[in-house]
């Protein structure tokens, strides 16, 4: 039975990134990786999958790394969004 896709804004999608409960950040990395499979762009879904298959850093909000890595994610998040079948963005 297939699984809904939960869609989240981009400035959800950037909270549960930031939040300090890890499997908030772990679920948001699973939604970016659900994502890019159901889309259209087999190169962003080799970009999102080498992106991912790194983890999530250290938590530390005020870490210039952390804080390049939540932006990364957040932009694959949002191009991810933009290339979804119609059936899924809506």
């Amino acid at each position: 039975m297939p699984q809904t896709l939960h869609l989240l804004t981009a400035a959800e999608f950037q909270a549960e990134l930031c939040s300090p409960v890890a499997f908030h950040r772990i679920k948001a990395l699973h939604l970016l990786e659900r994502l890019a499979e159901e889309g259209k762009d087999a190169r962003l879904h080799r970009e999102v999958n080498t992106f991912t298959s790194r983890g999530v850093p250290y938590y530390a909000l005020h870490d210039p790394h952390f804080n390049a890595w939540v932006q990364q994610a957040s932009g694959l998040y949002g191009r991810v969004r933009q290339q979804l079948p119609e059936s899924l963005a809506a």
